[in-house]
């Protein structure tokens, strides 16, 4: 199965297991199998998440075995059409949107993600890769430990 196939299917399944989808307190990384998730660690900031799993002897026995690992993270966003909307948070902005995002990673560097919209939560926008940016790099950090 492909990582981003693999990703829709657990994205999809913890999607419809979580309740306050949306409104989720910590960001969580799991182990990422065909069976399902399982929780390894989770942080209010999914920046001292990946931090801390840098140095985790069990995350690290993980990502050893070339297991995927998935993280979920909510959030706000927001667009980027003008100088302005660059200088605002996204939290702050007019147009802003609750997101939950699902990124599946591997040791290879590859990542697939799936996000969700509060205000369309039956509809997903999926990447095969191309996801750019600071998340992006803390997990390929992670995984190339």
């Amino acid at each position: 199965m492909k990582l981003l196939e693999q990703a829709e299917l657990l994205e999809a399944a913890h999607h419809h297991e979580t309740e306050n989808r949306f409104d989720q307190k910590e960001a969580k990384l799991f182990i990422a199998s065909d069976d399902g998730l399982i929780t390894l660690a989770s942080s209010g900031d999914v920046y001292d998440l990946l931090d801390e799993c840098r140095h985790n002897p069990l995350v690290q026995a993980v990502i050893a075995t070339n297991t995927p690992l998935a993280i979920n993270v909510c959030g706000w966003a927001a667009p980027r059409n003008t100088a302005a909307d660059e200088d605002l948070a996204p939290s702050q902005h007019p147009e802003r949107r609750r997101v939950a995002l699902f990124v599946m990673m591997n040791t290879a560097g590859k990542m697939a993600s799936v996000l969700r919209f509060s205000d369309t939560p039956n509809e997903t926008v999926t990447d095969n890769g191309e996801a750019q940016g600071s998340l992006a790099e803390a997990l390929l950090e992670l995984m190339s430990v």
